[in-house]
């Protein structure tokens, strides 16, 4: 019979009501949530501000349009060597990885083979 009572009629427990004298104290967790959430507002204004003036992105920069004014400067003849000799370079890392890879292999693959022979 005492759980109806706590379900039926249902009265709020007043004993958990937070007294007046004790909201300043709550209050201080919210202005300090409050207050990171204004200082995020303003560092996202200021850098969102400064990547504007100053974009960090390589396509806006000086170097970058230079770098571009001179490609375009470029003979085609030129440009079909500098980008043959990228694609090159390319290639030859790519060999070079699968080399490395094939001697890495080769490498375990010995030791496993002796530590089989010495460590059955």
């Amino acid at each position: 019979m005492h759980h109806l009572t706590l379900l039926w009629p249902w009265r709020p427990n007043r004993g958990s009501v937070m007294p007046f004298d004790r909201l300043p104290g709550a209050l201080l967790p919210l202005t300090y949530l409050l207050a990171v959430l204004v200082l995020s507002a303003l560092g996202t204004w200021w850098v969102v501000r400064r990547e504007r003036k100053e974009p960090s992105s390589y396509t806006r920069s000086a170097e970058y349009r230079a770098s571009m004014t001179a490609w375009r400067k470029l003979s085609a003849a030129a440009q079909e060597a500098v980008d043959n000799a990228a694609l090159d370079m390319a290639e030859q890392a790519e060999i070079d990885a699968r080399e490395d890879a094939q001697e890495a292999a080769r490498f375990l693959d010995d030791r496993v083979r002796v530590n089989s022979l010495y460590r059955p």
